[in-house]
């Protein structure tokens, strides 16, 4: 009786789903197709049709697998190629809006997904297909790129899962291990090595070389190259003592964009010595630039930058390999390490959007901490028993 009941209901539930979608079945040689017929809230008619079915029930199941999805607001009928959907969310809704470092990293996974996905529409990939995707980039690519590739593409699949083109999002519990062989690690220095190279810096200096100053400021702010090279002289505060960093300066395309996130975003406190070497490049130009060049009124590229670091660091003879304009934020570090600053604090001058971030970039100083308090421990307990 359960049964046939069930049977029943089947039957009653496919007729009405049947009369809502005009929904309708076939057998078209060896194989059975499905139609559906629908019209939209303008009253459109709209028309699809599937074949191939082995059986009627098969092609009857998906019918009603249609409709249960219509009736949740899934668009049926559109299946565009993912990486085509992929390429047109980003370049609409993010790529007016983000950095241009930012932007050729869409570009990068741009060319990946079309490379490694093709014509794939977006209604056929499945969590195990995205999982065999991962695992394929894994094989040459670092982790943190991996999840920061597969950060964007999700962003992108919960966009479609809001268009109502798919109801699950398939890059969701992802597993990602890439291929960290090859990545560079972080160069740390000394307190020692870093009052070396910042002494150095200062008996280099030359007011008619920014780049330099370029330096010496990212040792005495932690900020990143581009905050630097993009503060103009009314970012800066005499009598508070502030620089207020609220752009970057990208050195490529020669133009000012927004920090690296709403955190970058922040005002910090610099020390008098700083303010007083900015006095000795201090020049009106329309622009306003703190560090320019007198030839462009503009800040000097990254990579002149970088060419005059290796000039000091071979002065200062610290041979360490790998270091560059970015590592200086590390020395700052060191110095606010050395002079025992609180890591919150250092982590807000950096700009990082969470202590978290900040702790796991210097676990080496969190290490360094552990083995010097292992050591006090120990000590401590051995006095008990003098």
């Amino acid at each position: 009786m359960l049964v046939g009941h069930c049977a029943l209901l089947h039957i009653t539930i496919l007729a009405d789903f049947q009369r809502k979608l005009n929904m309708a079945v076939r057998k078209r040689g060896k194989s059975w197709s499905a139609r559906i017929n629908w019209r939209d809230a303008n009253g459109q008619l709209h028309q699809m049709e599937k074949g191939g079915f082995k059986t009627k029930v098969e092609a009857e199941q998906y019918s009603v697998e249609q409709q249960y999805l219509h009736t949740k607001g899934v668009d049926i009928e559109s299946n565009p190629v993912f990486a085509d959907y992929f390429h047109e969310w980003w370049t609409t809704f993010k790529k007016p809006h983000i950095r241009h470092e930012t932007q050729k990293r869409y570009e990068t996974n741009d060319k990946i997904i079309h490379q490694y996905l093709g014509d794939v529409k977006i209604k056929r990939i499945k969590r195990l297909n995205w999982q065999q995707f991962i695992n394929d980039v894994c094989k040459t690519r670092s982790t943190t790129t991996v999840r920061l590739l597969n950060r964007q593409f999700r962003a992108c699949v919960k966009n479609a899962v809001a268009d109502g083109l798919i109801t699950l999002d398939f890059t969701q519990g992802v597993n990602i291990n890439g291929n960290d062989a090859n990545t560079r690690k972080p160069v740390f220095l000394s307190y020692a090595e870093a009052q070396t190279l910042l002494r150095t810096a200062m008996d280099d200096r030359d007011p008619t070389v920014p780049s330099t100053y370029i330096i010496i400021a990212i040792i005495l702010t932690g900020a990143r190259v581009g905050e630097i090279s993009a503060l103009k002289w009314h970012n800066l505060d005499i009598k508070k003592h502030t620089i207020a960093i609220h752009h970057s300066y990208n050195s490529d395309i020669k133009e000012l964009g927004p920090t690296k996130n709403t955190a970058s975003y922040r005002t910090i406190r610099i020390n008098t010595k700083l303010i007083d070497l900015l006095q000795e490049i201090k020049i009106d130009s329309k622009d306003g630039y703190i560090f320019q060049e007198a030839a462009t009124g503009l800040p000097p590229a990254n990579r002149t930058i970088n060419s005059k670091l290796q000039v000091i660091m071979r002065h200062a003879k610290l041979d360490k390999k790998d270091f560059t304009i970015h590592s200086l934020r590390h020395v700052h570090v060191a110095i606010l390490h050395h002079k025992s600053v609180d890591w919150m604090a250092i982590s807000k001058r950096l700009g990082h959007q969470n202590l978290s971030m900040t702790l796991s970039v210097y676990a080496y100083y969190i290490d360094e901490d552990k083995r010097k308090s292992d050591k006090e421990i120990e000590k401590k307990l051995d006095d008990l028993f003098i």
